[in-house]
């Protein structure tokens, strides 16, 4: 294996630059067409509603928002995310959009949603994704519509979850054919570029006195250059067979 020599590597590389990139593009169209068949659209939509930790005083007033309530609702976030991903919950928001001509099972809005806390805040995002963008818009609706009165049940009324803002119908987020065809292209070209990166390190042909110097440690005294741009074949090949004599 020969040591590496960047400005000759480089020179490679320049020589099979076709090939290079019709490797790279060729691998684009792949990877673009692949993703184009072979994913389905999904859509997703998304709100987020607003979680209140609640007291109540000694004569059943309740208690204004502090401090230590914001950050009592900022730790309750988790916790009705459990209740809301519940079987109870999911059955009945099941069945709220079923009454919408829709054929769905708690399992599958199970699957179809995404609930997560804000960082750092009492708001509560919840996503909805499936192949369907007014399904997606459906499940966020009907979720906003019956977590309140299911919040109010769980907590005996210390705690309540209110809508921010009101879900819109489903964008398209897959497939994402373009990223894809790119992320093809860039494969192609690492590939091909490894491939006479190997080529390269494996090739031990002479091709100037350098390497004959690596290969049998031997000086060079001189070198013809061919003038005449033409080889003799048959010269050649008559010195090859009778090692030198003519």
């Amino acid at each position: 294996m020969k040591e590496l020599d960047l400005r000759s590597f480089f020179l490679m590389l320049l020589q099979n630059i076709r090939l290079i990139v019709a490797v790279a593009v060729a691998m684009a169209v792949v990877f673009g067409v692949a993703t184009g068949l072979l994913t389905e659209d999904t859509y997703s939509s998304r709100c987020s509603m607003y979680v209140m930790n609640i007291a109540k005083d000694a004569d059943n007033s309740y208690t204004g928002i502090s401090v230590t309530g914001l950050e009592a609702s900022q730790r309750m976030v988790n916790e009705y995310i459990i209740i809301l991903k519940s079987n109870s919950v999911l059955e009945e928001v099941a069945d709220r959009v079923n009454s919408h001509g829709y054929n769905v099972t708690a399992n599958e809005v199970r699957n179809s949603l995404s609930l997560t806390a804000v960082e750092e805040t009492a708001l509560l995002r919840i996503i909805s994704t499936t192949h369907d963008p007014k399904l997606s818009k459906v499940i966020c609706d009907e979720l906003m519509s019956y977590a309140p009165e299911k919040i109010r049940q769980v907590m005996q009324e210390l705690g309540s979850i209110t809508p921010v803002d009101q879900a819109e119908l489903g964008s398209k987020n897959l497939p994402k054919t373009t990223r894809n065809a790119i992320l093809g292209g860039i494969f192609g070209l690492v590939l091909v570029c490894g491939l006479v990166f190997v080529r390269y390190l494996m090739d031990n042909t002479i091709k100037d006195e350098k390497d004959l110097k690596t290969h049998f440690n031997v000086n060079v005294l001189g070198v013809v250059l061919d003038t005449t741009g033409t080889v003799d074949k048959t010269a050649a090949t008559t010195t090859k067979k009778t090692g030198g004599k003519r």
